[in-house]
C-alpha cells in the first residue's frame, strides 16, 4: 500500500507538474483551486498593479533567468530568440541576466529597434550596454537551449514568414526549449493553435495562470508550467476559471466502524443493447463506493447476473423507476429506439436526480421535446458530453467547441441550467453559476473504450454518497484523470489500457485518501 502511495504521489506530481513560485522563489501554499486569468484579465492586473520598481518586464526577465539557471548549468550554450514586442523586451532583460551569471548567450532578434514599445526598447538599450549583441540569423552551432521570447499572449493570428519558419526550426532542433510567459504561437485563453506554435519543455509564465495551457492543444505545447506572481496580488481581480488541484476538491466522509451499506447510497442504471458500458458504469460505481448498484435493461431482455461481479443487482425496468432513490444514470449503451425516447422524455420530467451521458445527450439534442423538458428540470441532471455530444447539444460544430472549450461549457451550463463537463485533455467543468474548473489532466491512456462510461460511474457514485452536484463532478474528473496517469505510469505508457482496470485505481485512490 505505501509503495502504490509513493507511485502515485510521484505521478501527481508529474503530471499536475505545476511549480507555483514567488519572486523570491518560495513555494506558495495554497489550499484552494488555482485561480486562471485570461488575456484580458492579465491586462485589468497589470493595471492594477500601476508602475512598479523595478518594472514588471525587468522582472520577468530576472526570475525567468533565475529559474532557467535552476534548470541548465552555464556550459550550455543559449539561444534567446527575441520578438517584436513586450515579449521580445522579456527575453532581453533574461537574456542580461543570464549573461550576468557567465551563461553562454546569443540573441537572435525578430523586429525593428525603432518599432520596439519603450520598455522593451530599454530592455533592448540594457542588453547592448552590457555587452550584448544581436544577430538576425540562425548561428552556425547548435543550441542547447533555446528561450522563446518571440510572441506574448496577446497573439490572435495565424503565423507567416520568418516567425512560422523560426518556430518550426525550434520544433525539430533538438534543442531543450523554455518560453517565456507562453509559448509562442499558442493562444493563452482557448489553447488554440492556428497553424504553429512552440513545444515547449518548460513555461515560466508570469502574473497568472492562462486557461489555454491546460486544455485543448495547450497541453501539448507548455511542458512543465512555473508561474511566477511578481510584485502583483492576483487575488485583487476575480479569475476567469480555476484549475482544480486535490486541495480544493471535496471528498466523502470518512466511514465510521459502526456503518452500513445504506449508508453509502445508491446508483441505479437504465441500460440498453450495448449491455458493456452500462456494466462498467455499474463496477465503476460499486469501486466507488456507493453502498448499491442497481441495473435494468431497457427491453428486460437483458443478462440478470453478472457471475464475475455477483455484488450487481438486476431488476426490471418498470421496478428500476417504481420510487427512485439515489441517482439515476441514462446514457451509457441506452441505445435511441422510440421506446428509449419515450422512456427519456418520462424520466426529465420526474423529480429524480440524474446523470446524462452518451445516447442520453444525444437523444436531448436531436428532439426539441426532450430539450425543453431537461431545460424546465427542478431536479439535478449531471451533464457529462464529450466534444461531439456538446456540438450536437449546442447545435455546432465539434471544431467550434475545441475552440472556446471554456466557453462552451458555461454556455452549455447556462443552457440547460445544470453542472456540465465537456471531456477531452484538460476536461472542463462549469455550474450553472457560472463557475468553470479546468483538470490539469491530459492522459492519452484515457482515450480506450469505455472510459467515459467509467466516468460516468464514478461521478453518480460520488453524488450518491452525499456529494453535491458539483462537488461529486469536480471530484470524479479529478479521480478519473489522476487514475488515467497513476496507470499509464504503471504499464509504461498508453497503449492496450482496458477501462475495467482502472477502477481498481480509482478505488486505490480513493481508500489513500483516508
Amino acid at each position: 500500500m505505501e509503495k502504490n502511495q509513493r507511485r502515485t504521489d510521484e505521478v501527481s506530481k508529474r503530471f499536475f507538474g505545476i511549480d507555483h513560485m514567488s519572486l523570491t522563489g518560495k513555494k506558495i501554499i495554497f489550499g484552494s483551486c488555482s485561480p486562471l486569468f485570461n488575456v484580458q484579465k492579465i491586462r485589468e492586473l497589470e493595471v492594477y498593479a500601476g508602475p512598479t520598481e523595478p518594472s514588471l518586464m525587468e522582472q520577468a526577465g530576472a526570475v525567468a533567468a533565475q529559474r532557467i539557471c535552476h534548470m541548465f548549468g552555464p556550459r550550455e550554450f543559449m539561444l534567446v530568440l527575441a520578438g517584436p514586442g513586450n515579449n521580445g523586451g522579456d527575453a532581453f532583460v533574461c537574456a542580461r541576466h543570464l549573461k550576468a551569471r557567465g551563461y553562454s548567450i546569443q540573441v537572435l532578434f525578430l523586429g525593428e529597434v525603432t518599432r520596439l514599445p519603450k520598455d522593451a526598447a530599454m530592455a533592448y538599450a540594457l542588453w547592448c550596454l552590457a555587452g550584448g549583441e544581436v544577430q538576425q540569423i540562425w548561428p552556425e552551432e547548435d543550441p542547447a537551449v533555446i528561450i522563446d521570447g518571440l510572441l506574448g499572449i496577446g497573439l490572435s493570428r495565424p503565423l507567416k514568414g520568418i516567425m512560422a519558419d523560426y518556430i518550426e526550426r525550434i520544433n525539430h532542433s533538438g534543442a531543450k526549449v523554455v518560453s517565456l510567459d507562453i509559448p509562442s504561437g499558442l493562444d493563452a485563453d482557448f489553447g488554440t493553435v492556428a497553424n504553429v506554435a512552440i513545444r515547449a519543455d518548460a513555461t515560466v509564465t508570469f502574473i497568472g495562470l492562462k486557461p489555454g495551457f491546460y486544455t485543448a492543444q495547450g497541453v501539448e505545447h507548455v511542458g512543465k508550467v512555473f508561474l511566477e506572481k511578481l510584485q502583483i496580488p492576483s487575488f485583487s481581480i476575480a479569475p476567469s476559471a480555476w484549475l482544480l488541484n486535490e486541495n480544493c476538491l471535496k471528498w466523502p466522509e470518512p466511514r465510521k466502524a459502526n456503518s452500513h451499506k445504506g449508508l453509502f447510497g445508491e446508483v441505479r442504471i437504465l441500460g440498453g443493447p450495448m449491455r458493456g458500458a452500462s456494466l462498467l458504469a455499474a463496477l465503476a460505481a460499486l469501486r466507488s463506493g456507493v453502498g448499491r448498484v442497481v441495473i435494468a435493461w431497457l427491453d428486460d431482455a437483458g443478462p440478470d447476473l453478472d457471475p464475475v461481479h455477483p455484488e450487481l443487482i438486476f431488476t426490471k425496468c418498470k421496478d428500476l423507476l417504481l420510487g427512485l432513490r439515489g441517482i439515476l444514470l441514462i446514457g451509457p449503451g441506452y441505445g435511441q429506439t422510440d421506446a428509449a425516447i419515450h422512456l427519456l422524455e418520462q424520466i426529465l420530467k420526474s423529480d429524480a436526480m440524474l446523470l446524462l451521458d452518451a445516447d442520453a445527450l444525444n437523444l436531448v439534442a436531436s428532439r426539441k421535446c426532450l430539450k425543453d423538458a431537461l431545460r424546465h428540470r427542478k431536479a439535478s441532471a449531471i451533464l457529462t458530453p464529450h466534444p461531439l455530444e456538446a456540438a450536437r447539444l449546442l447545435g455546432c460544430t465539434v471544431e467550434t467547441i475545441q475552440s472556446d472549450r471554456l466557453g462552451n461549457a458555461k454556455m452549455l451550463s447556462k443552457e440547460f441550467g445544470q453542472p456540465v463537463v465537456i471531456k477531452g485533455a484538460g476536461s472542463v467543468i462549469a455550474a450553472p453559476e457560472g463557475e468553470v474548473w479546468v483538470s490539469p489532466w491530459a492522459i492519452p491512456l484515457l482515450a480506450i473504450p469505455g472510459s467515459g462510461d467509467v466516468l460516468a460511474g464514478l461521478v453518480a457514485s460520488l453524488a450518491a454518497q452525499g456529494l453535491s452536484d458539483s462537488d461529486a463532478l469536480r471530484l470524479g474528473v479529478w479521480l478519473h484523470g489522476h487514475a488515467g496517469a497513476v496507470y499509464q505510469q504503471e504499464m509504461g505508457g498508453p497503449i492496450g489500457a482496458m477501462a475495467t482496470e482502472l477502477t481498481l485505481i480509482i478505488r486505490r485512490l480513493l481508500n489513500a485518501k483516508f
